[in-house]
């Protein structure tokens, strides 16, 4: 994977911490990528999904969020909270990447859907603005082309 401007690297105390602070324990797949990358941009961006009237449709990886101490628009735990202290998203999906328009990509910590990917519109009500994407991190991140 191909990432432009990235976070300084992340240690795995401070992605402990993280998680911790946020009470979820990310999945395998996106720990390795958030430690690997922390964020940035990807090259190959654009992917396709299935949206909330069963057509296909798509959209781009913007920026992954990243975590660090700055209050910046791609602080992963600060979009986190407002997100969930919004009630735009359920407190089981953290949003991993924003496309151009202000969406986002989640992943969830649910038990039953760990680690699935989802689209997040944030023009629609918390309970009908979640479409699914892929079944992992990985298998999303070889949609990406």
């Amino acid at each position: 994977m191909n990432i432009k401007d990235a976070h300084d690297f992340l240690d795995i105390k401070e992605l402990e911490a993280f998680e911790k602070r946020i009470n979820i324990q990310l999945p395998s797949e996106y720990r390795e990528f958030i430690l690997k990358h922390n964020g940035g941009k990807p090259v190959s961006n654009s992917f396709n999904f299935i949206d909330f009237d069963g057509k296909e449709s798509n959209s781009l990886v913007h920026y992954f969020f990243s975590i660090h101490n700055e209050k910046s628009f791609d602080n992963l735990e600060l979009t986190y909270e407002y997100y969930i202290n919004e009630d735009r998203i359920p407190s089981y999906m953290l949003p991993i990447a924003s496309d151009p328009f202000g969406n986002y990509i989640c992943i969830s910590t649910k038990e039953e859907n760990y680690g699935k990917i989802y689209f997040c519109d944030h023009e629609m009500d918390t309970n009908d603005n979640l479409c699914f994407i892929s079944n992992s991190f990985n298998e999303f991140l070889n949609m990406l082309k």
